[in-house]
């Protein structure tokens, strides 16, 4: 005798709490009223043999063709009983099942029988449920998911998308359906949706979504079905990365992690305690310290723009986290900034040096503001206490003609110049280096070596790097 499909052309099993495929699961199968395995096939001619137990698909679903009278197991993928029959005949004809049948008697339970209580009726899209008796089914298939009886409820109206009422006034009760994507999350309906297209209903919504926030809004062609979030994983087309629900609310991140692409760096353009106007996708603002608007109780943080959602993502700081500041209203970038002792410092910058004739040198490019004359000079004196790296130069350039001349004389073991003696040429140029100390002096000395030009000559002191500490 060939073997004979239990449903053809494939077995099925589903979840009976949530109507999803049963993934995974596993189908023993045993001789009747034993526990001795006993052989299945993959097909009919018996050329393939199954495992034992079978291993369901993730649609829940295997090809079992049996030969004889069996008892049947199904269990989940973690081994809890799901359902068990027993016997379930293989026979492939009226006759012959009315024979098994008679032969076990009361303890028979036939193909027809298990197929009504543990498989669902496969509802035609041209059928009304209202008039057929569906009393010997648990579950109804329809072309938008599975529906399960509940036998508590007897009020419920019909309405075809999350109830079903037969002739009978059994009540089926749609189960959540394997939605694994969606077009976008947002608060309205869109203009004109395509059967099939699936939305996260964000809050607050609105229209025919108004009450409906986090379920997801599945259009079908029996009409509009809302889904009840559990937790799990669900693609965003729109944003291009995973939105998780942990059980109370949804989350971004599987896939396309907050801030991901700024792996090299975080760049904020500025900071702002108002919320940004017009920002762009991914632009991201250092939150200031009295925040207001959408930004109000997120002082410190860094704010994304979220341009698929419409809304900001904020990324709370810790301990030495560091970020670069454009401050593009300035025009000039602040730079490299690091969060320390509960606030964002400004970069580290050399304090300031005062010289003996009132001028300031903060450390880069500073030029004294009045000519030298002939035989004039300047000095710059570490204060005491303090100590300071220079590494720079001195130079005088001849304004309206004839050569310029300079000199630069220190004070202090560690400081030393190149060259050590005066530099007589229209670009005259000294180079200026070393630790100094407290006390230390640097002095400049600038004229003109030819004469008629000398009140022309200009002299100043460029300081690269400068640094004092107390």
């Amino acid at each position: 005798m060939t073997a004979v499909s239990i449903i053809p052309p494939y077995f099925r099993a589903w979840d009976q709490t949530t109507g999803a495929p049963l993934a995974g699961g596993k189908v023993y199968t045993y001789d009747t009223g034993t526990s001795t395995l006993k052989t299945s096939w993959q097909d009919e001619g018996k050329a393939a043999t199954n495992t034992n137990p079978v291993i369901l698909d993730a649609a829940g679903k295997a090809k079992i063709h049996l030969d004889g009278v069996y008892r049947i197991v199904v269990h989940d993928s973690n081994d809890v009983l799901v359902w068990e029959a027993d016997p379930v005949s293989s026979v492939s004809s009226d006759a012959e099942l009315a024979a098994v049948n008679t032969a076990l008697g009361d303890r028979a339970t036939s193909l027809e029988t298990l197929t009504s209580t543990r498989f669902p009726y496969v509802l035609a899209d041209n059928e009304d449920p209202q008039t057929l008796d569906l009393s010997t089914y648990y579950s109804i298939s329809t072309q938008t998911g599975l529906f399960y009886y509940d036998a508590s409820d007897t009020t419920t109206a019909h309405d075809g998308v999350t109830v079903i009422v037969d002739s009978t006034g059994r009540r089926f009760k749609r189960a959540l359906a394997e939605v694994n994507s969606f077009k976008a999350w947002q608060t309205a309906p869109p203009g004109s949706p395509q059967s099939g297209e699936a939305y996260l209903v964000k809050s607050v919504a609105t229209g025919a979504w108004a009450g409906h926030e986090d379920d997801i809004a599945v259009y079908t062609a029996r009409g509009l079905l809302f889904l009840s979030p559990r937790i799990s994983a669900r693609y965003d087309e729109a944003w291009g990365g995973h939105l998780l629900y942990d059980g109370s609310a949804w989350q971004r991140g599987i896939g396309k992690l907050p801030f991901s692409k700024y792996a090299l760096g975080i760049v904020v353009q500025e900071e702002l305690d108002t919320p940004a106007v017009a920002p762009t996708d991914g632009q991201m603002w250092l939150v200031g310290t009295a925040p207001t608007g959408a930004w109000a109780g997120k002082a410190a943080n860094i704010a994304e723009w979220i341009d698929a959602h419409q809304e900001w993502e904020f990324l709370a700081p810790f301990e030495g986290a560091v970020i670069y500041d454009l401050d593009v209203t300035a025009g000039t970038a602040v730079g490299e900034r690091r969060y320390t002792s509960g606030a964002w410092q400004a970069p580290a910058s050399a304090p300031s040096i005062p010289n003996t004739s009132g001028y300031t040198f903060e450390g880069t490019f500073q030029t004294l503001s009045s000519s030298i004359p002939v035989s004039g000079s300047d000095t710059l004196t570490i204060p005491t206490g303090e100590w300071a790296i220079i590494d720079g130069f001195a130079e005088v350039v001849s304004v309206t003609g004839g050569t310029a001349s300079l000199e630069v004389t220190v004070s202090g073991a560690n400081l030393a110049r190149d060259p050590t003696g005066a530099v007589s040429s229209n670009d005259a140029r000294i180079a200026i280096y070393g630790r100094a100390s407290g006390g230390d002096t640097v002095t400049i000395i600038a004229g003109n070596a030819t004469g008629g030009e000398t009140t022309n000559a200009r002299g100043r002191l460029v300081l690269a790097k400068l640094t004092a500490v107390s």
